[in-house]
């Protein structure tokens, strides 16, 4: 199976994020901070994908995907982030930051499945 981790601080989000990758499957941890979710990555680093929002207090998604890109420790996990923060230079520093997708907020959870399935 594969397993996923998802970051948010919002209890609802990381609910319906649960639900969407349980149906497809997935295993499941999560933390509602990035530095929670960094904690989780340097103990256990068999993710498949990290799925996190962008706007958190403390370090933010985009701090965090850096953070993990910039140290050869961490493999390389695909990443996604969802939030609601749509500024086309937002999206681009992402996807420059080695992100795999952004997805905006509210998640349309058939859509983020199907491409969450076209990534494996």
């Amino acid at each position: 199976m594969k397993k996923v981790l998802i970051i948010d601080d919002d209890a609802s989000t990381r609910f319906v994020l649960y639900k969407l990758m349980n149906s497809i499957e997935f295993i499941t941890v999560m933390a509602d901070s990035a530095e929670l979710g960094l904690s989780i990555l340097k103990v256990n680093k068999d993710f498949d994908l990290i799925i996190t929002d962008m706007v958190m207090e403390g370090m933010s998604g985009a701090e965090f995907v850096n953070t993990i890109q910039d140290h050869t420790v961490f493999p390389k996990i695909p990443v996604i982030i969802c939030s609601g923060m749509v500024a086309m230079e937002d999206v681009m520093k992402c996807l420059n930051a080695g992100v795999e997708l952004f997805v905006e907020k509210p998640i349309n959870g058939q859509n983020l499945k199907n491409k969450i399935l076209n990534l494996f």
